[in-house]
């Protein structure tokens, strides 16, 4: 204060400004523990979640493959029924794989009708065959005897021209 002479001072305790850093030190450093922690179970849980939806979509795609698979291993073995049909799902690539499959199958399906088909013809045409060779061979035997019958009456003449030629 100047018309005086005065000088007014303050002061603080050092000790006491170093107390209020300490302490402002431990709060943020338990502030910055606790968001830590926090930040970490956060990410865990966003990490599970991932997880789970990852292994579902994957479950998703895998399935449809897999019956995909086990039907053309049925097909391959010859243990599959023709006229079973897998569902179409959705609209993406699997679906049209499925769609894709259910045409094979139909193709297949008509060709071995077909062929079942041509069979039955076939079968019906071996059966006219045979029946035909029976015939063929009941004639032949009656030609046979026929002819044996002949055969006998040209004998018996021979012997009557040659027995009437000695005398």
């Amino acid at each position: 204060f100047k018309p005086l002479n005065w000088v007014i001072g303050t002061g603080i305790y050092t000790d006491d400004i170093k107390n209020i850093i300490i302490e402002k030190e431990k709060t943020m450093r338990n502030e910055l523990n606790r968001n830590l922690i926090l930040i970490t179970f956060v990410s865990l849980c966003i990490t599970f979640i991932t997880m789970i939806l990852t292994i579902a979509f994957s479950i998703n795609l895998i399935r449809p493959l897999n019956i995909l698979v086990k039907k053309f291993g049925e097909i391959s073995t010859g243990a599959s029924d023709l006229t079973k049909r897998l569902p179409i799902r959705g609209n993406d690539e699997i679906s049209i794989l499925t769609g894709e499959f259910n045409q094979f199958m139909d193709y297949i399906e008509n060709m071995v009708l077909k062929i079942k088909q041509q069979g039955n013809i076939l079968n019906n045409d071996v059966g006219q065959v045979a029946a035909s060779i029976e015939e063929n061979s009941a004639s032949m035997n009656e030609l046979e005897a026929s002819f044996q019958s002949v055969k006998n009456i040209l004998n018996i003449y021979q012997t009557e021209l040659e027995k009437n030629s000695n005398n």
